[in-house]
This record gives C-alpha cells, sequence and structure tokens, in this order.
C-alpha cells in the first residue's frame, strides 16, 4: 500500500524505520525543542504571513529548530542562472574560478577605480570629454615624494613592422576647430611643460630620442623632432605675427649665473667619425620651385651684439663663411650713409666709393667699394 501511494504522489517511499514527520502544518509553529520532526521537514504555517508561511526543520528528530524560508528577494533572483565569469543581461555577475569576468559591454564608475592593467582590443573613443582621462590635475599634481627610480606619468610601449606605407603612432594628439575661436584661443595636440622651483641637472619641456644602428638598418629620414606646417589660403591675424613649424622663445627679466650659454636654440654636435656623406649642424632645403626670402635672419627690436658669431674653442674652423656655386651678390649692405657704411674721400676709383668699417682684433679698419672700380 505505501509504494502504491507514494508512486501516484510521484515521490519516493519514506524510510519508515526513520521516526518524525517529514511534512507538518497548523496555524502555530513547532516550538524550539520540540520532538517529532524529522531534519528537513517542511511545515506550513497556516496563520502565517509574507516570509513567514513555510519553515524548514534545521534541528533533529530529538530537538526540532524550524526556520522561516523567505521569497527571494530581488537581488537573489538575478543569481538564478547567472554563469561564473560571463556577463548576461539582467544576471548578477559572478567571477570564475580566475576571478575573471568577461563580455562586460560598459562600465561606469562615479568614484575611484583601482585597475592593475588595461587591455584595450578596440577604438577607445566614446565618451572621451574634457578631463577624461587625467594624471593629476592642471594645478594639483599627484604627489610621488622623493624616487629613486624612472617616474613615467604614461607609458606607451609598442614594437612592430610594416610592410607597406602605414605609420608607427605611438601617441597621437589631434585637435580640429570647429567654429572660429577668441583671440587668445591656442589650440595645442601635445603640450609638455616642466615647473623648476629647485635644483636638477636637466629639464626638457618635450624630448625626443632615436636609436640607430643596431642591426645597419637603411633610413631615408630620421629627426628626433619633426615638425610640418602645411598652408593653404589664410592670413596672419594682428601684428607681428608668425607662422612656423617650429617655434622657440626664451623669455624672463633676471640673470643667470655660472658657466655656460643660454640659448634659443642649441646645437651639440658628438660625431667623431668624418662620414662620407656630407655633415650639417643646422640645414635649410629649399625645394625646386620653392620661394624664401632669408635662409637666416635676425629681427632686432633690442640690442644684438653679434647678428653671427663664429668661434673655434679648442678646434679649428677652416672657412668661416663659404659661398659655393653661383651667388648674384657675395653680401647685402644698407644704403651708404647708414652704418657701417659711409662715402669715402679717395683717388683712383671713379664712381661712388664707400668705406664699410670693420673690426681687426679690437681694431678699427675700413674695406672700400665702388660703383666704378678702377683696373688694379
Amino acid at each position: 500500500m505505501l509504494q502504491r501511494i507514494a508512486s501516484l504522489l510521484r515521490i519516493q517511499p519514506p524510510a519508515v524505520a526513520d521516526e518524525g514527520l517529514l511534512f507538518a502544518s497548523g496555524p502555530t509553529v513547532p516550538t524550539d525543542a520540540t520532538t517529532g520532526y524529522q531534519p528537513g521537514c517542511l511545515f506550513q504555517h497556516t496563520d502565517g504571513g509574507a516570509g513567514t508561511v513555510l519553515y524548514v526543520n534545521e534541528g533533529t528528530n530529538a530537538s526540532c529548530l524550524f526556520a522561516a524560508i523567505a521569497a527571494l528577494t530581488a537581488a537573489q533572483e538575478l543569481l538564478l542562472s547567472a554563469t561564473p565569469g560571463t556577463a548576461a543581461a539582467s544576471k548578477a555577475l559572478i567571477v570564475d574560478a580566475n576571478i575573471d569576468i568577461d563580455t562586460i559591454r560598459n562600465l561606469g564608475a562615479t568614484g575611484t577605480l583601482t585597475i592593475g592593467d588595461i587591455e584595450v582590443t578596440s577604438k577607445w573613443d566614446v565618451g572621451i570629454a574634457g578631463g577624461a582621462i587625467v594624471v593629476g590635475d592642471y594645478s594639483t599634481p599627484i604627489a610621488f615624494g622623493e624616487v629613486t627610480e624612472h617616474v613615467v606619468g604614461v607609458c606607451v610601449h609598442l614594437s612592430g613592422s610594416t610592410d607597406d606605407d602605414s605609420n608607427f603612432i605611438p601617441i597621437h594628439g589631434k585637435f580640429t576647430t570647429t567654429a572660429d575661436c577668441a583671440a587668445n584661443a591656442v589650440a595645442q595636440a601635445i603640450y609638455g611643460r616642466v615647473d623648476v622651483n629647485h635644483d636638477i641637472n636637466g629639464v626638457y619641456g618635450v624630448r625626443g630620442a632615436i636609436s640607430v644602428g643596431a642591426d645597419t638598418p637603411a633610413v631615408h629620414q630620421a629627426y628626433a623632432l619633426f615638425g610640418t606646417l602645411a598652408m593653404d589660403t589664410c592670413s596672419i591675424s594682428g601684428t607681428g605675427g608668425y607662422l612656423a613649424a617650429l617655434a622657440l622663445e626664451v623669455s624672463g627679466t633676471t640673470d643667470v649665473t655660472g658657466d655656460g650659454k643660454v640659448c634659443g636654440s642649441r646645437i651639440a654636435w658628438g660625431q667623431t667619425n668624418a662620414m662620407t656623406v656630407e655633415t650639417v649642424g643646422s640645414m635649410i632645403a629649399v625645394a625646386s620651385g620653392a620661394t624664401l626670402d632669408s635662409g637666416f635672419r635676425v629681427d632686432a627690436s633690442g640690442s644684438v651684439t653679434n647678428g653671427f658669431h663664429s668661434f673655434a674653442n679648442n678646434g679649428t674652423i677652416t672657412t668661416g663663411l663659404k659661398l659655393e656655386s653661383a651667388h648674384t651678390n657675395a653680401f647685402q649692405f644698407p644704403a651708404n650713409g647708414t652704418a657701417p657704411i659711409a662715402e669715402a674721400s679717395v683717388t683712383g676709383h671713379g664712381g661712388t666709393v664707400v668705406q664699410i668699417s670693420v673690426l681687426v682684433g679690437n681694431s678699427q679698419y675700413y674695406m672700400l667699394a665702388s660703383t666704378a672700380p678702377a683696373s688694379i
């Protein structure tokens, strides 16, 4: 009979040798330590309310301990069918055995987010707003204190090769204007700045370094610092404006002491090999068909001691000034009567004769020039 009833109820026949009830009901939950209820016995509280209508015995047959079985909370329901290590819509996030989780679409944070490493496999561009990626603040730095190793705020280190015209660009800064800007507005793709208020050996606002030669590579161009100015139709606004691929500015009002030079531009040539190719400290290349007014120019609104100064410190300068190939004029001086040009009273020459003031050592000398020199 017992087997037949269990089959009809689709349950396993209970072990009749085990004393105690498996199911019970009533208006009053059995008092703790009451006997006669098997561990796991379900009690239906017919006079219960929300969260108190179903109980389970967590005690023993000799001493019951019924605990209420509450309905799942919304948070607990999110745990149902959640797959460890994989994010799914409207499910809880559960990490896998490696404490990893994948397929998260968007992740937002309003507080501090501490991350060991970041791997970006696609573009990282959606949602980047002003100051969205900041190391420190423009006015308030991250204080490292005294350091004994290199401190790098942002490091991008890539390697690879290309068999086409692709470019390797570890850091790309670009800004595109969308409308006319205010009079003093400035756009800067990359800006480097160092504030020095204490002793330090070297300071570089922007530094570029290239190492060439480990495997004897063939290189067409190598520039530690490269600037390009591409011009279409435009105008220079205001007075005293400039367009330049590279601009250097030195400003200040205080004295600088010590053993050295203050330079607007410094080229330190340390190559000791007398190379097969020609070597040039500074070169201006004018393309075929292009026009250039001056290869080198000094505009002085203040005081300039030497417009051009060639100094053989511990070496030898073979030629102070070299003019090669055809030049229409070797020099152009200001008009007669403007220093260092003055009219000269000499005989033996036709036309107008002027004297050009020169210093030999610290002694005054003059060179003569005539519009119709006589034969010597």
